[in-house]
């Protein structure tokens, strides 16, 4: 495993990574971006502002299902975002 896949497993276990998440999921209101319910996690559309992301440029938030269904490439974009990522997006 590469050092920026360590470093992002890593930083995921963090309390910095725990109030980003908290504090985005209340920017969206608790909303998946994608079906409308009840976001309960965060998907990365980028990986270049661990730390720092921003809802829409570099996160989204999602329900569980739909988060699922992103990462087994079932949706690949959605309202001009690619969110399928075979090589982990832009590391």
């Amino acid at each position: 495993m590469g050092k920026m896949h360590e470093n992002y497993y890593e930083y995921l276990k963090s309390e910095t990574w725990k109030e980003k998440r908290k504090e985005l999921l209340e920017e969206a209101d608790w909303v998946c971006f994608l079906c409308g319910g009840k976001a309960t996690q965060i998907h990365h559309l980028k990986y270049n502002n661990l730390g720092d992301e921003m809802l829409g440029e570099d996160a989204e938030a999602v329900c569980g299902n739909c988060h699922k269904e992103i990462h087994a490439d079932k949706i690949m974009e959605y309202g001009g975002y690619n969110l399928g990522y075979g090589s982990y997006g832009e590391w």
